[in-house]
């Protein structure tokens, strides 16, 4: 499995800003979870927090 350590980065960043829109999150995590052979939502629980606090009451 190798992952782009730019990516990685970027990942982190707007992580750490909380720059991620939702859906491009969503998308992204498809592709990455279909990339590393992944599953989708344990890749969604890591790049999109945000989506998961929304949605907790």
């Amino acid at each position: 499995m190798i992952v782009d350590q730019q990516t990685n980065q970027t990942f982190r960043q707007l992580k750490a800003t909380n720059q991620f829109p939702e859906f491009e999150c969503l998308k992204t995590s498809v592709i990455i979870a279909v990339l590393t052979q992944s599953s989708y939502p344990h890749i969604r629980k890591r790049i999109c927090p945000a989506v998961y606090k929304k949605q907790s009451p």
